[in-house]
């Protein structure tokens, strides 16, 4: 930006300043693009990553809580167990996304 900016200042003629200052803004443009896109891109694959490293911690939670289902009365099983498959299947409000 600075060199095309210092071109610009020194061109002799009008077109040359003028054209020179349109491929700066051109460029700083496109710069804002790859930069928001980089962005966006970072944010996402730093939410998957996340859910990928805490998928065995809550899988260790499920087989702990399956694991104390011996230590329970007949009648109370069902109820717990129901609590578990809720717990490990949580229903999202999430929208489905767009294509």
């Amino acid at each position: 930006m600075i060199g095309v900016a210092i071109f610009a200042g020194l061109t002799k003629n009008g077109t040359g300043a003028i054209a020179a200052s349109v491929i700066g803004v051109a460029g700083a443009g496109m710069s804002a693009y790859i930069g928001s896109t980089f962005m966006k891109a970072q944010a996402s694959s730093s939410e998957q990553l996340g859910a990928y490293f805490l998928q065995p911690v809550e899988f260790a939670r499920a087989l702990g809580a399956e694991r104390l289902l011996d230590k329970l009365e007949p009648g109370d099983r069902a109820k717990v167990v129901e609590r578990i498959v809720q717990s490990v299947t949580p229903i999202r409000d999430e929208q489905p996304p767009k294509q």
